[in-house]
């Protein structure tokens, strides 16, 4: 379903769709999973959710894409949706990826191994798209979209600085029960018109990945 709008009522529109997606499951499971990136229009969603009557002790947040950055640094995406949440998400629901220069490997796997502690998928995702049509930090064209694995990848040659970063792979999107995908300010238009190309294949918009999951909501701003 694709609805248009202006920015401020459709950020209002994604926190509500995400507020009903955590209600729907928590009606079916003890507890949800929301997959998030960072970003204003994401932060700015998420401010809205936290005015929704959400069973927040229930609901456990996982990012779907970080810098390789120190938690507390000022480019984590992290830090920026964790500063969304504060006063409505209690830590230790929270779950940040923690990054070892050392061990990167190590960090994905031991980031895969929490989420597979809530059956190992997101049920509710809100993505963002980039200009060129990326989301989370699976880009055009490159090795991030085309990776097989069905965990946490990462990547040390993003088109968008910083290059170093991590991402849920498409398979572990395509699996999330349900989707809000975002296409918010008029940087987007470019990217909204190869959404809807249909002679473009997922590799050349990876913001198409989301047609594979069953439940999902695109959200475009008028001029986008």
């Amino acid at each position: 379903m694709i609805i248009r709008g202006d920015r401020e009522s459709l950020e209002k529109t994604a926190g509500r769709l995400l507020a009903e997606m955590i209600s729907r499951f928590l009606r079916q499971q003890p507890v949800v999973v929301l997959g998030v990136p960072g970003g204003r229009s994401v932060a700015s969603v998420l401010r809205h959710l936290g005015e929704e009557p959400v069973e927040w002790d229930l609901v456990h947040l996982f990012m779907v894409d970080e810098r390789f950055v120190a938690l507390d640094h000022p480019d984590s995406n992290f830090s920026t949706v964790a500063a969304a949440v504060r006063g409505v998400m209690k830590n230790e629901n929270l779950h940040p990826f923690r990054y070892d220069p050392a061990s990167v490997e190590d960090n994905l796997a031991a980031y895969y191994l929490q989420l597979a502690g809530y059956d190992g998928r997101f049920d509710a995702v809100l993505l963002s798209s980039g200009e060129d049509g990326h989301v989370a930090s699976l880009f055009p064209a490159h090795e991030t979209i085309l990776n097989p694995a069905e965990s946490f990848i990462h990547t040390l040659s993003a088109p968008k600085p910083p290059a170093a970063r991590m991402s849920a792979s498409r398979k572990l999107l395509e699996h999330a029960r349900a989707a809000v995908l975002l296409f918010l300010g008029p940087e987007k238009q470019d990217a909204f018109r190869l959404f809807n190309d249909e002679t473009k294949p997922v590799e050349l918009c990876p913001a198409k990945l989301v047609r594979e999951i069953s439940e999902h909501y695109i959200l475009a701003q008028e001029d986008a």
